[in-house]
């Protein structure tokens, strides 16, 4: 793969924004990925705001919650069960 902008130079990376090929002139560095010009700057920025706000909400959901509700549940839908096969239920 060759820059875009200079097609007879290898491209040293991809723009994390819109893919085009870099060579290393035309790539910045965002700390967060390469990116070829200002608004694809932004891009790459706004984008890994994005994801790094994505995996705290997905880490905050995905913790275990307690059993207790689910464990609560079983136990009376077992008891009405249990009350409706001995007949206990129905007198």
């Amino acid at each position: 793969m060759n820059c875009y902008r200079h097609p007879s130079r290898p491209a040293i990376g991809s723009c994390k924004a819109c893919s085009k090929g870099l060579c290393l002139e035309c790539a910045h560095d965002t700390k967060n990925g390469l990116a070829c010009v200002d608004t694809c700057i932004e891009e790459v920025k706004r984008l890994y705001r994005i994801t790094d706000l994505s995996l705290v909400l997905m880490e905050k959901y995905l913790q275990p919650r307690s059993g207790l509700p689910r464990l609560v549940l079983h136990i009376v839908a077992g008891v009405i069960l249990g009350a409706i096969m001995t007949g206990l239920f129905l007198r």
